[in-house]
């Protein structure tokens, strides 16, 4: 069966909807590994359907985010260590406390620690920047509009 793109759309936005809905944050209380996991599991999701959800509605912003994230990872890969500078720093929370907006270039890099450190273009983080921001707002105004 082949989904036509609104049909794509709607399943997409529907589905990160009820993701935001149960796992919108991570409880204070009563916290378990289990639930721990599946919060996380939730924001990976939540990561992937805004890709979907950004590629449908604006093509042309996920293509230059896409572009921006490979060209990052280009430069990560020639693991140029700088102490100053532009730089990755990957977050020292716990990997189940982000949220899919926190994702910069894939859930698994976002928190690998062994690339902190590598140096990457300034120019190069202000677009990354500048795109999410565009991706996030996308992504909130289709996804929080009354449908």
């Amino acid at each position: 069966m082949i989904l036509s793109r609104e049909t794509l759309l709607e399943i997409s936005i529907g589905r990160f909807r009820a993701l935001r809905q149960h796992y919108g944050h991570l409880p204070r209380q009563r916290r378990t590994l289990e639930l721990i996991e599946q919060y996380r599991m939730a924001q990976v999701e939540m990561f992937h359907l805004a890709q979907v959800i950004c590629s449908l509605v604006d093509p042309t912003l996920q293509l230059e985010l896409d572009t921006i994230r490979r060209e990052i990872m280009q430069q990560i890969d020639l693991h140029i260590k700088v102490p100053t500078g532009a730089r990755v720093v990957t977050k020292r929370t716990t990997p189940g406390q982000l949220t899919w907006s926190e994702y910069q270039i894939t859930p698994e890099i976002s928190v690998d620690p062994t690339i902190t450190g590598n140096a990457v273009l300034f120019p190069l983080l202000r677009r990354l920047r500048v795109a999410l921001r565009a991706q996030v707002g996308l992504v909130n105004t289709k996804t929080c509009a009354r449908p």
